[in-house]
């Protein structure tokens, strides 16, 4: 008989897990890592281009498309979550590649920075909800997505706004504390995703199909890279006031 427990950072599927066919942590952590190195070497490509001359600016739209599409047609094709979980991969190493290479000097330092702080912040959620210190209820789950949706809301505006009229909302886009302050609301509604991830994980292990593996791999890349590019943001806008 196998035992169960609420809690992952004792759950003996985090280990193992004999049953064929079904969703496997081992399997999950496996598939992020892919996931995560096809992002790292996408945006080395990107340096590597920049360095050859080619021009950023399409690869960063284009990118930003990809990416979005990705994401939608996920919720709706579910049989092919794993090439668009890898698309988005893709796309996302892209978009981060291309756009942090405006940092200039800086971009070296500040990448660096930004993925230990991201790692740091990781570790931090997942102690916070393995030893339940934050628990996952209705309550919680409704407000870190509805404080999530705002933010992709305000982004999107904001997105078309400069597109279309060459404009930016400052506190998004400057650097003021006021666009400081967002983006450490946003990077810490990021992190706080992360506990949605975990719990999706938790319910589904040695119960749902394997497919489900890339539902969980595309969750936790989804809010990884977004804290990752939030804090990015932060300290380049930070760096700018020195």
């Amino acid at each position: 008989m196998r035992l169960q427990t609420t809690n992952p950072a004792f759950d003996p599927w985090f280990f193992d897990q004999d049953g064929a066919g079904v969703m496997r942590m081992n399997g999950v952590i496996t598939k992020s890592i892919l996931c995560l190195l096809i992002v790292v070497a996408a945006g080395a490509a990107m340096w590597e281009l920049s360095d050859l001359g080619w021009h950023m600016k399409w690869f960063t739209i284009g990118s930003m498309i990809v990416a979005l599409i990705a994401c939608v047609s996920i919720s709706y094709f579910q049989r092919w979550v794993a090439p668009l979980t890898i698309l988005y991969s893709v796309a996302k190493g892209v978009f981060l590649g291309s756009v942090s290479i405006y940092f200039k000097n800086n971009a070296t330092e500040l990448l660096v920075q930004a993925a230990m702080l991201t790692v740091l912040a990781f570790l931090v959620m997942f102690a916070l909800y393995a030893f339940r210190i934050i628990k996952v209820t209705k309550l919680v789950r409704s407000i870190i997505i509805n404080a999530a949706m705002t933010i992709f809301v305000l982004y999107f505006g904001n997105w078309l706004l400069d597109l279309f009229f060459d404009y930016s909302l400052p506190f998004i886009t400057g650097n003021g504390w006021w666009a400081i302050g967002f983006n450490v609301v946003a990077a810490v509604v990021a992190s706080f995703t992360l506990l949605l991830d975990f719990d999706f994980v938790e319910r589904n292990v040695g119960v749902a199909p394997q497919i489900k593996e890339w539902n969980a791999t595309f969750g936790l890349l989804v809010s990884i890279l977004w804290m990752y590019w939030e804090l990015v943001r932060l300290l380049q806008k930070l760096a700018t006031r020195r």
